[in-house]
């Protein structure tokens, strides 16, 4: 080699060195901003995100400065990436552990939810929604899982996320009494309910909660509230209105005015929640069109609501028979989100 070749080497290795000397101390310092950036769970989410800014920011000049040694830079990027979901998992783990969950029991069975539902999300992004899935009662990690494995396919197929999904399940099972047992066919209504109306998952998620419990208390079921939603919003009726008008209606018999006593006293109908309990929400429904023959001013006296009467009118349509199709529709509904992760999964990988 000629001394001019062999100087350019030498030159071009220190040039190098140096830049990778460079590189490593900005890896260093990112990492010191991931570990310090917050010492709280919504703050821990905070400097996630500024890590990951600083990190695409890093390999783009890392690129740019040391072309010979692109592939060190992929490295280390690797390296950044992979010390961040470090820290994600064990913040979450820290946080779960709060709660009182068996932390390593729990991570154990989420590699099984992720094998199951074929990787659609990672054992760290289970870890991260577990802790709302804890604060909503459920601690065991059995019931965690569960709970997170029936979510991940209502958020694939309901195109939202799986803490959406998860939310609005614990607040179904704690609004009726339901057991974990339940809540893959609790999720499969979601998406059965998004199937049916004009409305998606996390449209349902974001107002079940407002109906739910007093659903619950005056006796009509999930699966009939879910074909009351899907019917209603099927014929137009904004989802917020829908899911407010659904809660008057049903608090209207709860707690009947006295015009509404009297009224439902002269038709001879029973205008209780212990009517609906005796005869389903659609019983009683059907009792209601026979009783005021479809009268909108007997409606009106009934419930009074002018909400109440934007979800009822077009709930009892047509004798009901948008209703008793959705309902059949509910109680056939398993396996709803598996199909809709199944489709959209498709589509994603295409």
């Amino acid at each position: 080699m000629s001394a001019v070749a062999r100087v350019g080497v030498e030159l071009t290795t220190a040039k190098a060195v140096q830049n990778a000397n460079k590189l490593k101390a900005a890896v260093s310092n990112l990492r010191g901003t991931s570990v310090n950036a917050s010492n709280s769970i919504s703050g821990f989410g905070k400097a996630a995100g500024v890590a990951g800014v600083a990190a695409k920011g890093l390999g783009v000049a890392a690129k740019a400065a040391l072309g010979p040694i692109g592939l060190l830079a992929t490295a280390a990027g690797a390296l950044v990436a992979g010390f961040k979901g470090f820290v994600e998992a064990d913040k979450a783990r820290a946080a779960v552990r709060t709660l009182g969950v068996d932390a390593k029991t729990l991570e154990g069975q989420l590699v099984g939810v992720v094998a199951r539902t074929k990787g659609l999300a990672s054992t760290n992004q289970l870890l991260a929604a577990s802790y709302d899935v804890a604060s909503a009662g459920f601690s065991r990690a059995s019931d965690i899982s569960k709970i997170l494995e029936a979510s991940v396919l209502g958020a694939v197929g309901g195109m939202t996320d799986i803490a959406t999904v998860s939310d609005a399940a614990t607040s179904v099972m704690n609004a009726f009494g339901l057991t974990t047992d339940s809540v893959a066919k609790i999720v499969d209504g979601f998406v059965q309910t998004q199937n049916d109306g004009k409305i998606v998952v996390g449209q349902y998620a974001s107002q079940i909660g407002r109906v739910a419990p007093i659903a619950a208390a005056a006796g009509v079921g999930i699966d009939e509230l879910n074909a009351a939603i899907s019917t209603v919003t099927a014929q137009g009726v904004p989802v917020e209105s829908t899911f407010s008008g659904l809660n008057q209606v049903i608090a209207s018999v709860v707690k009947p005015t006295s015009e509404a006593a009297k009224a439902a006293e002269r038709l001879g109908l029973d205008f209780s929640s212990a009517a609906i309990k005796s005869k389903g929400f659609g019983g009683f429904l059907e009792d209601l069109i026979e009783k005021t023959g479809g009268s909108e001013v007997e409606i009106t006296k009934l419930f009074g609501s002018v909400d109440a009467l934007k979800a009822l009118m077009p709930l009892i349509s047509g004798d009901l028979q948008k209703f008793n199709q959705n309902l059949e529709n509910q109680r056939n509904a398993t396996g709803a989100a598996g199909d809709a992760a199944d489709i959209m999964g498709e589509t994603v990988s295409s």
